[in-house]
């Protein structure tokens, strides 16, 4: 008999972590060991949690004192590294091309956009799917990511990780950033260079904000967002 699947969720809408416990809590070939809110708790659950897969959400908050999103491409990097056997589904509102080619650059096994009801309803079999070696894109992603307009501006997978922390922590030095990454302090500063100048613009500020609008990085917090979810699609 195949052992139960084990499924984190990183999810701060309390409808939708509902609704992945019906959809999931329909066959008995899952078990889901965790439901959390904030993204600090991600690293930490999962060294002492056995986990197979892990759902996320690219907007979740960092903490209940910073609603910033959490460093998405930080810790997509460090979960590859540590946990290369850790299926990584992200299920999200936001579609944009160069945040999706950017995940799947990052090592993630699928990409779901939350208004794709019938990727939604098909939760438990695309599960299985990425557990048995395969990815799994929803029609919607797959239509956006293979348009034939060229890419807008791209960033390497170093550069993302130190730009998504800098948006993530913006409170910290350039040297406590490269203490947080195990990074050099002039490779932080000279990546920022990097980027600024892809970017054109002249401050960090300019970078995040550029990079949020082009959707290379995270989009802004929650309370920025317009865009709604029915969040009707999760629950029966």
């Amino acid at each position: 008999m195949r052992e139960k699947i084990r499924v984190l969720i990183l999810e701060d809408h309390q409808a939708i972590v509902d609704g992945y416990y019906y959809r999931l809590g329909q066959s008995k070939d899952f078990a889901i060991v965790g439901a959390l809110t904030f993204g600090e708790q991600l690293m930490p659950t999962l060294k002492e949690q056995p986990v197979d897969v892990l759902l996320l959400d690219v907007l979740a908050p960092l903490s209940k004192e910073n609603r910033t999103p959490y460093p998405l491409f930080s810790y997509l990097k460090e979960l590859r590294e540590q946990r290369p056997d850790l299926k990584i589904l992200i299920i999200s509102m936001h579609g944009e091309r160069t945040l999706i080619k950017a995940a799947l650059d990052a090592g993630v096994n699928g990409y779901i956009l939350k208004d794709d009801q019938k990727a939604i309803q098909s939760l438990g079999n695309i599960i299985r799917s990425i557990v048995d070696g395969g990815s799994y894109l929803s029609e919607q992603v797959r239509r956006i990511l293979y348009e034939s307009a060229p890419l807008p501006i791209v960033l390497s997978p170093r550069q993302l990780q130190i730009l998504s922390a800098c948006a993530a922590y913006p409170h910290l030095s350039q040297a406590e950033i490269g203490q947080m990454l195990h990074l050099q302090h002039s490779t932080v500063r000279n990546s920022l260079s990097s980027i600024y100048e892809r970017l054109e613009v002249r401050s960090l500020r300019e970078a995040i904000t550029k990079a949020r609008a082009l959707g290379i990085i995270t989009p802004n917090p929650p309370r920025y967002v317009t865009d709604e979810v029915d969040e009707s699609d999760f629950t029966p």
